[in-house]
Parts: C-alpha cells; structure tokens; sequence
C-alpha cells in the first residue's frame, strides 16, 4: 500500500505572486496581504518559457532574520495530487510536475522552524520604537506592542528599563547551506496558518532538466487545448499528462 503523505510527483507552481517581501511571511495567507497569484494565462506563458528553456530559474530569495538571507533558489513541493489544489490559493493555477529520480538527486527539503523560537538580538531604549514582524519573538511583558496594518508590530518600552536584548543566530554562527533550507514559520493545524503544510523543497540557483524529467502540468480547463498543442509541438514533452484542476476537483 503507498503512502499518501507525500507525492512521487514533486511539483512547481509558475503563478506566483510578484514582489512579495518573502521575509514578512510567517504562514501563506501572508501572501496575499501583498499580492495575489498571476493569472492563469500569464503562468501558462512562464510554463512555456520553463520547458522551452529546460531550465527552472532561481528567482526567490527569503530573508531570514536581519542579518542572514537565502541564496537565490527554485523550489518544488511533494503535497500528493488530491492536496493540491490547496496551493492554487497562494501560487496561482498552473504547475508543472517532475518525475522524484532527479529532485531527490538535486532539492533538498526545507526545515521549517517556528517564529518564536527564532529570537533576534534587539537593542531598545527607553522612548524609541521598534518595528517588529512577530510578537512573540520577544519573551517578556515589559512593553507596549501595537499591532500595525501590515501585520508586523510596534513595540515601546515601558517606563525606564533601559536595555531589551535577546540572543541571536547571525552570520557568524550558523552554516550558509543551512541558512538556504531554513524557513520561519508559525506551526498551526489550520488550513493556510502554517507554511509546513507546503512541504517544499529546494535547490539554490538554476534546475537543469531534460524533457523526459517532465510527468504532467495542470492547468485550468479553458487552458487544455493551448498546453496540449505545445506539449505536441515537442518530441521533448509528447509524453506529458496534461491534467486540469476540474477533473482532480472532481475525482
């Protein structure tokens, strides 16, 4: 009997969003405080540019803290086929599904890690402010904290405490490889709450691929026939499935 936790198709989504600030995103329904997913038709294009190029470029970058950022990577993710139209919310509607021989060989998962547990070094005195972007960061009550529109905190110092300090992981201290596969999140059951229901997987800069790597796209049904006639057009891609978000809705 397989195991239905995970896929043996690792899959990636071309549809998301532009100028997100990764690193004021602890859960997906952060992202579309910022934006939202591209459409349909303009990820078909960006689909099409993937496979004529074979090449999965490495577009995104996450800041980590204030002090440690990723390298640039492309990513994919092994949520199982019934899953995944949980991810259309936040990546848009079109993604295209590689065979696991070569991801195993070149991706590694991410380690996600909790908010809270990822303290920050910060220095406050008595009337200034500090923008935050989780409260819970800090260990202690002897603030105000005024959550702001964008989510993120303002925090003030109560009467005179002087100095607010929480130890850091900086640069000096921590592996880059590690910093590359490492992602803050909250942890939560809820559908959208926690980035650890994505199950991403990554690998830093350009994905090299052949045609064979290439199992299936999904995309909307109004879309079928165009991805279809471009799959044809190739010797290269003649043996990929083309899916729709309709059948699998209804499957």
């Amino acid at each position: 009997m397989k195991q239905r936790y995970y896929s043996n198709i690792y899959w990636h989504f071309t549809g998301s969003p532009k100028e997100v600030d990764w690193g004021r995103c602890r859960k997906p329904k952060d992202i579309l405080l910022q934006a939202k997913p591209r459409p349909p038709e303009e990820a078909l294009h960006t689909l099409f540019a993937i496979l004529e190029s074979k090449k999965l470029l490495a577009t995104c970058t996450e800041r980590i803290s204030e002090k440690l950022s990723t390298q640039r990577f492309c990513c994919v993710t092994d949520i199982p086929l019934m899953d995944l139209d949980l991810h259309t919310h936040y990546y848009g509607e079109v993604a295209l599904g590689f065979k696991c021989s070569r991801i195993h060989a070149k991706f590694n998962p991410v380690l996600y890690f909790p908010s809270r547990g990822f303290l920050r070094k910060w220095h406050m005195t008595p009337g200034k402010d500090l923008i935050v972007d989780d409260f819970d960061d800090i260990d202690t009550h002897e603030f105000d904290a005024e959550q702001l529109s964008d989510g993120r905190f303002r925090l003030t110092l109560k009467g005179d405490q002087g100095l607010l300090f929480a130890s850091e992981i900086d640069s000096n201290s921590i592996d880059p490889y590690f910093v590359d596969h490492l992602k803050i999140t909250n942890f939560s059951s809820q559908i959208g709450e926690s980035f650890y229901q994505e199950r991403e997987w990554r690998h830093t800069g350009d994905f090299v691929f052949d045609g064979n790597l290439v199992e299936a796209v999904i995309v909307p049904r109004h879309l079928k026939t165009r991805t279809q006639e471009f799959m044809s057009s190739s010797n290269d891609f003649v043996q990929v499935s083309v899916l729709t978000w309709e059948f699998l809705r209804q499957a």
